[in-house]
């Protein structure tokens, strides 16, 4: 039995099997399968124009919001399409179960009977069900794609990774960037297995457009009846879709596509939900480690993932980009757009293509974010010309951010801070010198909203569960919340017993300087994001390699100039400690000495 929404696999191969391209997809009902078209449009549209004929996808310019599918443009192109399921299906029988959006079909369509036509179903080493499959409907997620293009513009050197093998070559790079167009396209696939075939082939002989007609129907239908149980995940955060920034995901997809589904197949990761962009939570940033393969792989709240039956749980998104890069520097992020609002967008297109000129008022709530986290409010984006880093708010008018972040600004000079939207003015009130520990400055932030935050009297110990806030690649002119990376404490570093450095495994990224790094357990301000790590000779990055600042250090020295009101008690967070300071420069590096063997 399939359930309601099932992750699978999608292979796409040439006629003569020398070819072959395969991500994970998402099922529905067991009659169609949901794949972002960036992963094969490319292979697809290089074909189509070879043998002069195809899907459409040759001019996909030309086509503003969705194309019904010849049910023979996968022959004619010479390529073939097979769903391949972990659950087995007993006598090809899949969408019975679902009796309620059967019969809505059967009100609707007439075509379908008690007797309906069963398919035999070929196992894959007895563990495994694969099923023929044909393309049916493509159609844009305009907001996705509009929100994706406003978030990473091509003027800024993003890079999305279109689930195409990775060879780190030019042509290979100029494909992902090329076939950017098609991030925001989808393609649904239906399932050849549960239909009638007999009624398909009085259909064909009737009209040539009646089997269009068919899947227009079905697909309809399909979408409307999942969109009304995906309601029950945008529920719980009504009005308020940034809610789910910080959130527990789990991310279900097949790494490497068809490779080893014995080892591979909807393997599983963890994270959080990083961001939400979009009037309507279009596109998702999310740090589940997700590697190629695994876009069209399902994205669900880890609390509806381990509460709910397998055929009650709807995802919250589908993996479209499973890795990116911003100016050659890997992010360690993937994207995901929202499933429900797919869903919705297809309910669209379908109605403008049956002439609806009302379809658009759908999306007409729009919703209004707030912060998932009580730490988020306090994190600012702070910006001094055309540079800017992230700032917290510890009270009574003060921020703590990077050095570096000020470095441009003069001590008492005007600095910019946005707090959710609204823009304030800072000045610097102390700033340890260039390049020399610890890497902190004071600002006073002038209307400050009044707010108290927790301050960690200890750092946790390592292994301890910790998220990363900070503004990290977005400019304030997009508006975005500040991110959430989710990590762990890797190492705490002490010189004579006191914590100087605090090294964890969030992802933190330009921009993010001056951010929190809090205790996930107590919500409790650990220490201010410093930096990440890079190789100097290769010029590689590692952003889950991150350090802070212990608050710890900070904390006294704030405290005192609260009481004294003298700006000369903050120049004790210039450290002048030798050791320390190698420490922060990672030096010395280890040698090893070579001992005699007399």
């Amino acid at each position: 039995m399939l359930h309601k929404v099932e992750s699978c696999i999608i292979i796409i191969e040439s006629e003569d099997k020398e070819e072959q391209f395969s991500c994970s997809a998402v099922s529905v009902y067991g009659k169609f399968a949901i794949v972002p078209a960036n992963f094969l449009t490319s292979y697809l549209v290089d074909k189509a124009r070879d043998l002069h004929q195809g899907i459409g996808l040759q001019d996909i310019d030309q086509i503003r919001d969705c194309k019904l599918i010849n049910n023979d443009a996968f022959s004619l192109l010479g390529v073939t399409a097979t769903i391949v399921f972990k659950k087995c299906l007993r006598n090809g029988s899949s969408a019975s179960n679902y009796k309620k959006l059967s019969n809505n079909v059967n009100r609707c369509d007439k075509l379908n009977d008690n007797s309906r036509t069963r398919q035999t179903v070929t196992d894959i080493d007895s563990k495994y069900q694969h099923f023929n499959a044909v393309p049916v409907f493509l159609w844009k997620y305009s907001a996705f794609a509009e929100t994706l293009q406003l978030l990473m513009p091509k003027e800024e050197n993003w890079c999305l990774h279109d689930g195409a093998e990775i060879d780190r070559n030019v042509e290979t790079e100029n494909k992902v960037l090329n076939s950017s167009k098609y991030f925001g396209w989808f393609l649904m696939f239906r399932l050849e297995h549960g239909f009638s075939s007999s009624s398909i082939q009085n259909l064909s002989m009737k009209s040539p457009n009646h089997k269009l007609m068919y899947d227009q129907m079905m697909i309809d239908h399909m979408s409307k009846e999942l969109y009304h149980d995906c309601s029950s995940v945008w529920e719980k955060n009504r009005g308020d879709l940034h809610s789910l920034v910080g959130k527990s995901v789990v991310a279900v997809g097949t790494p490497f596509g068809s490779l080893c589904p014995d080892v591979f197949m909807n393997s599983i990761s963890q994270g959080v939900v990083s961001n939400i962009a979009g009037n309507h939570g279009d596109l998702m940033l999310t740090d589940a480690r997700c590697v190629p393969g695994t876009e069209g792989g399902a994205l669900f709240l880890k609390s509806d993932y381990e509460q709910l039956s397998a055929n009650d749980r709807v995802p919250l998104g589908i993996i479209v980009s499973s890795m990116c890069w911003k100016a050659d520097e890997w992010i360690g992020l993937s994207i995901a757009c929202s499933f429900p609002q797919l869903l919705q967008s297809l309910q669209i297109v379908l109605r403008k293509l049956a002439g609806d000129t009302r379809a658009q008022h759908l999306l007409s709530d729009t919703r209004h974010f707030t912060a998932c986290l009580p730490i988020q409010q306090h994190v600012g984006l702070v910006k001094v010309g055309n540079t800017w880093g992230s700032g917290v708010l510890i009270g009574n008018d003060l921020m703590l951010t990077c050095a570096h972040v000020v470095k441009q600004a003069q001590p008492w000079s005007s600095v910019r801070v946005t707090l959710f939207g609204r823009h304030l003015q800072a000045e610097v009130l102390y700033t340890v010198p260039d390049n020399e520990v610890f890497d902190v400055a004071v600002l006073r932030v002038y209307n400050a909203p009044v707010t108290a935050i927790s301050l960690a009297s200890i750092v946790p110990a390592e292994g301890a569960a910790v998220r990363a806030i900070g503004h990290g690649l977005f400019d304030d002119y997009l508006g975005m919340a500040p991110s959430v990376l989710s990590g762990v404490i890797a190492k705490v570093i002490t010189s004579s017993t006191i914590p100087v450095m605090v090294q964890t495994t969030c992802a933190v990224h330009s921009g993010a300087s001056g951010g929190a790094l809090i205790d996930t357990k107590t919500s409790s301000l650990i220490g201010l994001l410093c930096c990440n790590s890079k190789d100097q000779e290769s010029g590689a990055s590692y952003p889950h390699v991150s350090f802070s600042v212990p608050i710890t250090i900070v904390q006294p020295i704030v405290s005192r100039f609260l009481k004294t009101g003298d700006v000369g008690v903050l120049r004790s967070l210039h450290i002048c400690d030798t050791k320390v300071k190698k420490l922060w420069k990672l030096k010395p590096r280890l040698l090893v000495t070579s001992q005699s063997k007399l």
